[in-house]
């Protein structure tokens, strides 16, 4: 089975600005989902419980967006490089949702947790894991996968804004990710970051739900 990757560093993404998102921004709706909130660690924090619930809005709003991306590209409009990039999206077909899955969650929150802590930008964890590589220590093999980054973000809704906006990021890799049909499953994972604020790491797969496939069967074995 082919994997390929389609991982984003957003070289130009400070270029944003931690401070230019714009002041009329606001919190996407689903911020009160503790009791129903997948937590992948023993011992549970306040912050924990208030980073997989930001992890969650930021699923939200870019469900909002994907189902209708031509509302959400006028929202866009009022941020820096935001006319440019609604101008792309207007257009776009609307599409399915990406439905939450916990064992993404789990290596998207491992990695924000892993960098947030060092203080870096990188999709490389301080062990040398890869993206694929903590996907798969979940146990899935994912057949397309891409993982998005943001920095600096303080509501959910600007951490996809500063995604879809791509400000300096060549191709716009990163918008392209989230408005590809493809994907169908993914998983949010924020944490504090030591020099940036907070960092959300978007980890996104394609059906069926990333799980290996089942396992062949010895030849001449007959199935009903």
């Amino acid at each position: 089975m082919s994997v390929r990757l389609s991982f984003r560093l957003a070289s130009g993404i400070l270029a944003l600005g931690l401070a230019a998102m714009a002041a009329g921004s606001h919190a996407a709706p689903g911020e009160n989902m503790v009791k129903d909130t997948p937590l992948a660690v023993t011992a549970i924090t306040e912050e924990d419980l208030r980073e997989a619930n930001f992890g969650r809005s930021v699923l939200d709003v870019l469900n909002a967006a994907r189902a209708d991306p031509n509302a959400y590209a006028q929202t866009l409009t009022r941020y820096p490089g935001g006319p440019a990039a609604a101008a792309a999206i207007r257009g776009i077909a609307p599409m399915g949702p990406i439905r939450w899955d916990d064992k993404l969650y789990n290596a998207a929150s491992i990695h924000a947790e892993d960098i947030g802590r060092a203080g870096v930008m990188s999709h490389t964890g301080s062990d040398g894991s890869t993206a694929l590589g903590r996907i798969r220590a979940q146990g899935l093999i994912p057949t397309l996968t891409a993982e998005e980054l943001s920095f600096g973000q303080t509501r959910p809704a600007d951490v996809i804004a500063q995604l879809a906006i791509d400000l300096n990021v060549p191709g716009a890799m990163h918008r392209r990710d989230l408005f590809n049909p493809v994907f169908t499953y993914g998983g949010v994972g924020c944490r504090k970051h030591k020099k940036l604020k907070r960092v959300c790491v978007i980890v996104l797969t394609n059906t069926p739900r990333g799980y290996p496939p089942p396992p062949e069967l010895p030849p001449g074995t007959q199935t009903r």
